[in-house]
């Protein structure tokens, strides 16, 4: 992954600097470090911004088709009673 496309990734998302950081699990320093072209970017980084972009879109889908998670934020989970 090069920079650009963790840039692109947190774009896509639509993410703050701050957010990306928190849902990679990272320091922001160390975040910002990375997207700015400073560091390689750690295989486990790549991963984890794929399974996060991944999991957004399933739980997009969920929302559309299943009247449960309608009322749900973001937290991917849906309460008893919906």
């Amino acid at each position: 992954m090069t920079y650009e496309q963790l840039a692109n990734w947190r774009h896509r998302l639509g993410l703050s600097n701050i957010s990306a950081a928190i849902k990679l699990g990272i320091p922001i320093d160390e975040y910002e470090w990375y997207e700015n072209g400073y560091g390689v970017i750690p295989k486990y980084i790549e991963l984890a911004s794929f399974t996060i972009e991944f999991v957004e879109c399933l739980f997009l889908k969920a929302r559309e088709q299943n009247p449960k998670f309608r009322h749900t934020g973001i937290g991917y989970a849906y309460t008893k009673n919906d």
